[in-house]
């Protein structure tokens, strides 16, 4: 599953393939209306609003929203008042360490599998009809012991499947800066 996982997450922020009338194909790149630049900074309750004022401004229905973000995102998020504060939430976020069930909207999902380069983490929210997975060929396992090769086993796993963005506006691109432990404790402890 987690092939899957890293199908879909690369679909999710990768290029789409659009085809046109006479079959011609091109790459779409996601629009920068549907980014959030890291801007120096992890995942902030502005952040999350904006990510549900673009996917409200596109018309993406309100169930069915997810959010995937790392780790550091959600420790992040959680040092937000907004996001502890029952004054603010009554999901009491503090007493989990994680946000159970929907929050603004979405339900989230903890990841390491989303994408980083240098301290920018790709998060990605998304409709549950923006994203597309076609499975071509399900998995296939076959193990069986190679006499040639002094009765090794080998096992040999087949699958065909691919993922694309569907539509635009139901897939939200968020990026967030995450300090390194090493970095942040002041130097590399090996």
């Amino acid at each position: 599953n987690r092939f899957l996982d890293d199908l879909i997450i690369a679909a999710a922020t990768g290029n789409s393939i659009a085809v046109d009338a006479a079959d011609a194909t091109s790459n779409v790149a996601i629009g920068s209306a549907q980014q959030i630049a890291a801007g120096s900074v992890g995942l902030t309750f502005e952040k999350v609003l904006q990510t549900s004022r673009i996917m409200n401004e596109g018309d993406v229905p309100q169930g069915d929203r997810y959010f995937a973000v790392s780790p550091q995102g959600i420790e992040d998020l959680l040092q937000e008042t907004e996001v502890t504060s029952s004054d603010f939430n009554q999901r009491m976020a503090p007493k989990t360490g994680t946000l159970q069930g929907p929050y603004m909207g979405c339900t989230w999902i903890m990841t390491t599998r989303l994408a980083v380069a240098s301290l920018t983490r790709t998060c990605i929210a998304w409709h549950r009809d923006g994203l597309g997975l076609a499975i071509g060929l399900e998995i296939e396992i076959d193990i069986a012991r190679r006499k040639d090769l002094n009765n090794a086993w080998q096992v040999h796993a087949l699958v065909s499947a691919g993922a694309t963005r569907v539509e635009e506006a139901r897939v939200v691109q968020v990026d967030i800066t995450e300090v390194s432990p090493r970095t942040e404790k002041g130097g590399n402890h090996t």
